[in-house]
């Protein structure tokens, strides 16, 4: 009988053990969970969009087949070394431009002549503010030489780049906006918009001056752009050529905002889930805590229960 309650004290203790050792190994195991789920949500409750920027207008080499369909390319090329006064000081990329046009109006001296009258550097610097100032339509220059089958659809509107608004810096000037209720912070923001729309401005100037000195002639070659004899032909259908590098500037951005919306969707999910995850360690937290004090009112009721007992016994 005596061996028999040896072995149940035995396995008692042993299960007492196991059963101590499984609580505290389950109560770590909760802690550690709830501690790693509640940092992954803070951190996932916190997550912003990787948002893309920087559109980009089309290749010339994209566009070829679009404007030249029908045409041929001219063989003999006449090299004029006539140079252009420019008395205005305007943006040296828009001057590139400019004479990169005009590249393509150099087989006769009319063709200059009328080119030089018809767009002058400051008639091309009224053109590009006005079509990055979101007041340009696609074809409104270059009408029926605009190919019906390009991506974009003409009369479509070309997105807002830069309103052309300069920098208050004058002290007088800032002086008379806080008189009238603006604050330091709001002409601060209003700058640094200016700032970074000037900044999409010279990057867009940058990309177009590309485009048009892609579309110059190879050496002892002419451009495809003489075959067309009529000045008014040939200027509209280089017009038609810029207002495609519009075309693809517009999908560029198409495709970018298209992007940035899908990455906001999955930054507001994964801030949802963090948030979800932070409030499931919360309730695992206060439910350890909760075990933990209910564990601990038992432990006191035994051991106050034992020591009633032995009191009783002495």
């Amino acid at each position: 009988m005596n061996h028999i309650i040896n072995i149940y004290n035995k396995i008692e203790s042993n299960i007492q053990l196991l059963i101590r050792a499984g609580l505290v190994l389950a109560v770590f195991t909760v802690l550690i969970y709830t501690l790693f789920a509640g940092l992954t949500g803070y951190f996932m409750s916190k997550n912003e969009a990787n948002l893309r920027s920087g559109a980009s207008g089309a290749e010339y080499n994209s566009i070829q087949e679009l404007i030249f369909k029908k045409q041929e390319r001219v063989a003999q090329y006449v090299e004029d070394e006539e140079e252009e006064e420019v008395e205005k000081v305007f943006d040296p990329k828009i001057i590139s431009i400019r004479s990169a046009m005009r590249v393509h109006f150099d087989d006769k001296k009319a063709q200059r002549e009328q080119f030089d009258e018809a767009l002058d550097i400051e008639s091309l610097d009224s053109i590009l503010r006005s079509i990055t100032s979101g007041q340009y339509k696609l074809g409104s220059i270059s009408r029926s030489a605009y190919p019906r089958d390009a991506e974009c659809s003409s009369s479509q509107t070309f997105p807002t780049i830069t309103n052309h608004r300069e920098v208050v810096s004058d002290k007088n000037e800032i002086a008379r906006l806080i008189n009238q209720g603006f604050t330091k912070e709001d002409i601060d923001e209003v700058n640094n918009k200016t700032i970074a729309e000037e900044k999409e401005y010279q990057r867009f100037l940058s990309q177009l001056e590309g485009f048009w000195n892609d579309a110059k002639p190879a050496p002892n070659e002419k451009s495809k752009f003489e075959s067309l004899t009529s000045f008014r032909e040939r200027l509209a259908t280089v017009w038609a050529a810029n207002d495609l590098f519009l075309c693809g500037w517009i999908q560029s951005q198409d495709d970018i905002n298209e992007a940035n919306q899908i990455a906001k969707q999955e930054a507001a999910k994964t801030r949802s889930e963090g948030s979800s995850r932070m409030i499931r360690a919360g309730a695992a937290f206060i439910g350890v805590f909760t075990f933990l004090a209910t564990l601990a009112m038992v432990l006191v009721a035994l051991v106050l229960s034992r020591i009633e007992r032995l009191l009783k016994d002495k």
